[in-house]
């Protein structure tokens, strides 16, 4: 059995078992095999381009030259443009924007496990109860579960 890092895991009884499967839960599995940060990149100047970010602001963020984002050799705005506070503010503006309806729409799947993202989470998680359509059984007690509690 391997843990969640990718090592050899000595079995020891249910208990290390039942561990290796609660980290496992946990971990942070990729979005898509193969992605890398730079492909991530590709997505983050399409976001740009769709929020009207100047593309003199889009080429510092993505530690680009104008002239490799336009693909031309050289352009005179590579010597005379710069990303004035306005741009900045902008830029910051749409991303903040995106981020919270990534967590919005996450938040809409429950709480998380993982105790960083279920702080960031928090603030966009509606009140909610777990309920069974099935009875309780020989004394069983029902359980009510919040949007507060990881499940």
């Amino acid at each position: 059995m391997l843990d969640v890092d990718g090592r050899q895991a000595v079995r020891r009884g249910r208990q290390t078992i039942q561990a290796l499967e609660d980290r496992a839960a946990e971990a942070w599995l990729p979005v898509v095999e193969g992605l890398t940060p730079h492909d991530l990149k590709h997505s983050h100047k399409v976001w740009m381009d769709e929020d009207l970010i100047p593309d003199v602001a889009q080429a510092k963020r993505l530690a680009h030259s104008i002239a490799s984002i336009k693909g031309r050799a050289t352009h005179i705005s590579d010597r005379y443009s710069h990303v004035s506070e306005p741009m900045r503010q902008q830029l910051v503006a749409v991303l903040q924007k995106r981020w919270e309806g990534s967590l919005r729409r996450r938040a809409k799947t429950g709480p998380s496990r993982l105790p960083i993202l279920q702080e960031l989470l928090r603030p966009y998680l509606r009140p909610w109860v777990v309920s069974s359509q099935i009875p309780p059984i020989g004394g069983a007690e029902i359980i009510e579960m919040r949007n507060d509690q990881a499940v």
